[in-house]
Formats: structure tokens, C-alpha cells, sequence
């Protein structure tokens, strides 16, 4: 098992349902963009969201096809097949960003201090 070296972690289920909003809701990613570090996921995701913000910093326009996604990271494609399958339809956005901005601001508060 990979050791993660995030200094603060989130709710495994919490997470994957966060990554899935980023990847494939473009209201939702557009809102929250600024804060998105592929540090601030776990290993394994961390390849993915690197590749999604690359490729949204070159072209200014979110990276919305698997395949491509799958290539750009150079990771295992039944990782991105799982996130594409999480359900997103209904999700609470508000719920969700408060979520991951409260997240980023204890992540960088214990880097700080530790």
C-alpha cells in the first residue's frame, strides 16, 4: 500500500465524489479552479488532476474526454473509468465546495505550522 503524504486527508467517499465533480462538471470546477493542486488528492489521483489542470492552464478549457484524460495522466484507465462512473447528477455544489475550500485552507495551515 502507498504511503500518502498529504499533511490532512479527506473522507475516501468524500473524495472520490470531489474528483468526479472537477473532472466532468465544468460549473463546478469553474467555480473552485483557482484552488485545485493535484497535491491535495491522494496518490493515486494526483497523476490525473496534474493532467486536467495542465491541460486547462494550456488551453484554457477543462479536459472533459476519458480517453484523453487517461492518456495525458499515463495512468491506468479502470482508475479514470471509476471516477467516470461516480454519480454526479444532484450533487450538492455548495456542500461540495465548502467542503474542498475549508479542506485547502487546514492543508495549508498544518503545512505551515508542521
Amino acid at each position: 500500500m502507498q504511503t500518502d503524504n498529504r499533511v490532512s486527508t479527506f473522507d475516501p467517499i468524500a473524495e472520490n465524489k470531489l474528483i468526479a465533480l472537477v473532472l466532468r462538471d465544468v460549473s463546478f470546477f469553474m467555480k473552485i479552479q483557482h484552488l485545485v493542486k493535484p497535491e491535495y488528492f491522494r496518490e493515486d489521483i494526483r497523476p490525473i488532476v496534474a493532467a486536467f489542470m495542465d491541460h486547462y492552464k494550456r488551453y484554457r478549457l477543462p479536459l472533459t474526454d476519458p480517453t484523453a484524460l487517461t492518456h495525458a495522466a499515463r495512468v491506468n484507465k479502470k482508475l479514470v473509468r471509476f471516477i467516470y462512473q461516480i454519480p454526479i447528477k444532484g450533487a450538492d455544489h455548495n456542500y461540495y465546495m465548502d467542503l474542498f475550500v475549508n479542506f485547502c485552507k487546514t492543508w495549508e495551515l498544518e503545512k505551515f505550522v508542521f
